[in-house]
């Protein structure tokens, strides 16, 4: 894996892989991937953020949407489990903040 991060290139090439192909991915994983954090700041809302996912990449894919209850009521509102290469990138809308969360890539945003 290249230590090099691009991007411009990882923005452009990232896809929305099925739910069903995410969960036998992430079943069968045994090591938990290191990985860099963020939780989003009032710079962009949630909701403009959501808008805008659904409109490239469809409905949330994530993994954690197989245990979403069909109602409000849930911690976690909205999952996305995007794809550049063998990088997972995730962005999770909670009821209090959106976290991003960039597998294989620790450090990243640390300078």
């Amino acid at each position: 894996m290249s230590t090099s991060f691009v991007p411009a290139l990882f923005v452009e090439t990232l896809f929305a892989p099925k739910t069903c192909e995410l969960s036998n991915e992430w079943f069968s994983k045994k090591k938990s991937e290191k990985g860099s954090r963020w939780i989003l700041d009032n710079s962009l809302s949630a909701a403009d953020l959501y808008v805008y996912l659904k409109a490239r990449f469809g409905s949330p894919n994530g993994v954690i949407m197989i245990a979403r209850a069909p109602h409000s009521n849930n911690l976690i509102q909205w999952h996305y489990t995007l794809k550049s290469g063998t990088t997972n990138f995730n962005i999770i809308g909670m009821n209090t903040r959106t976290e991003f969360l960039i597998l294989n890539y620790p450090n990243l945003g640390i300078r």
